[in-house]
């Protein structure tokens, strides 16, 4: 039996919390934290509806800051 290996593109939205005074900073900082310079690797592990566990290879990602959502935070 023959090994391959089979690349396949996955769409992930993801989301981060930050602490900021306003939506733009927000935004600034979660580019920092995002910023494809400096993410050394990023891990993907799927999980099937009969509980296999499959850990693809992450050969090349892109990251985009669609939006920003602000939570209340005062009570």
């Amino acid at each position: 039996m023959n090994k391959y290996e089979v690349y396949s593109t996955i769409s992930l939205p993801v989301s981060i919390e930050v602490n900021a005074n306003s939506k733009e900073h927000a935004m600034m900082i979660a580019q920092y934290k995002m910023n494809e310079m400096i993410v050394k690797e990023i891990k993907v592990q799927i999980t099937t509806l009969n509980n296999q566990k499959v850990k693809p290879t992450v050969h090349d990602w892109n990251i985009d800051i669609d939006c920003t959502h602000e939570e209340d935070v005062t009570a």
